[in-house]
């Protein structure tokens, strides 16, 4: 049943433009958005999704990582913005961290604690407080996804599409991704 849960949130979230699901530092730790009677809540599970408790439903999620720091969690909101929660993310918690018209929805936790990427053109080694633009050399067309290889936060993987063509995908690497 366990394994059920997990395939079925584990597909809603694919399907979304935003992340609905991220995995905590710890084994089994996982954070996902969910339904409530009166929107989309966050959620917090230790036992790989098997339970679930309801933490807050005040922000208008767009998308969620966990930090690499044990009950640190980062999400954006509409609009775009990015706040940071070293509280499991319960009500209250929320710390408001960055503001700008380059701030993508997608935001991908760093191997290291306080290390978040939003897409693959910026990072923040601070929680988010201060973002470093990427040059992004090496790779071309219209931004799918991005993520950042698990164990070196240097390389970085785009998945990118031609504009007006949409059976095409491009799946680049970029080496160096924060010089």
């Amino acid at each position: 049943m366990k394994y059920l849960t997990i395939l079925i949130l584990l597909i809603i979230s694919s399907v979304s433009f935003s992340q609905k699901i991220t995995r905590g530092p710890d084994i089994g730790e996982i954070y996902f958005l969910g339904p409530t009677y009166s929107g989309e809540g966050l959620y917090y599970s230790t036992d790989f999704g098997e339970t679930a408790t309801f933490v807050d439903g005040s922000m208008n999620y767009i998308s969620i990582a966990a930090d690499k720091t044990e009950g640190g969690i980062y999400c954006t909101t509409l609009p775009v913005a990015l706040y940071y929660s070293n509280e499991f993310g319960y009500s209250n918690t929320w710390e408001f961290k960055y503001y700008d018209d380059y701030l993508s929805y997608l935001i991908i936790s760093g191997v290291e604690e306080g290390h978040v990427f939003s897409d693959c053109w910026m990072h923040s080694e601070d929680y988010g407080s201060n973002f470093s633009v990427h040059s992004l050399n090496g790779w071309f067309g219209s931004l799918r996804h991005a993520t950042i290889d698990n164990f070196n936060e240097n390389i970085g993987y785009a998945l990118t599409y031609k504009i007006n063509v949409s059976d095409t995908i491009y799946l680049g690497q970029v080496i160096n991704l924060k010089m």
